[in-house]
């Protein structure tokens, strides 16, 4: 509810100029972090007891804020629903949508700032098997508008399998589904990389600026 006691700041992104009933078209760009990348982020978390989730969110955050132009980034945290053994093989739908607004100080040391972006992202999961929805509607709240999401699938075997392919795949030609966020992008962590799948909004992302931006 501390979240939600303020307007939460809209990330517009470039070309961006305000909300639009314009369907977003959805594309996709895949493309994969090395093994020393991977390795030098996951040096970072170990040497300051946090997640690679966390480190990985902040990098993703101080991103959006120097995109969007914006202190304050308001981001969902795509939660998969399935942390307890029982669920991880169960076939349906259980993701629910975790708000989450960092304030981003550029002179604040990034292990610090890591630090504190693993107890913020602490404290939205304690509250994540309760839709905000629900939230909203008992408290006669909107829902914020939310144009950027992260998601990191890091359960079952995410961390042990090898990625056979390096190379970036650009999806573009995707007819049926449409875009919820501006930017989503999904990660996977293997022995030897990173893959991120990143879905963007056409709309406002061209495959070739994707590709920059990423």
């Amino acid at each position: 509810l501390q979240l939600l006691e303020h307007d939460l700041p809209v990330l517009r992104f470039p070309g961006n100029s305000g909300a639009s009933h314009k369907p977003k078209r959805l594309g996709n760009y895949r493309f994969v972090l090395p093994r020393e990348i991977k390795n030098a982020l996951t040096k970072v978390s170990r040497e300051n007891n946090v997640t690679l989730f966390a480190v990985i969110y902040a990098v993703y955050n101080y991103f959006l804020s120097v995109l969007c132009g914006e202190k304050i980034v308001a981001a969902s945290i795509l939660s998969a629903g399935r942390d307890h053994p029982a669920l991880q093989n169960v076939v349906g739908f259980f993701v629910n949508p975790v708000l989450s607004s960092i304030a981003i100080d550029t002179e604040n040391v990034f292990t610090d700032f890591v630090k504190d972006v693993q107890r913020h992202v602490h404290q939205c999961f304690r509250h994540q098997h309760y839709p905000v929805e629900l939230v909203l509607d008992e408290t006669g709240r909107t829902y914020p508008e939310i144009t950027a999401a992260f998601n990191m699938l890091n359960y079952g075997d995410s961390g042990h399998g090898d990625i056979d392919d390096f190379g970036p795949v650009h999806s573009t030609d995707i007819a049926v589904q449409a875009a919820k966020y501006d930017l989503e992008p999904a990660v996977r962590e293997y022995r030897n990389g990173i893959e991120i799948q990143a879905a963007y909004n056409k709309n406002l992302i061209t495959p070739a600026n994707i590709e920059v931006m990423m």
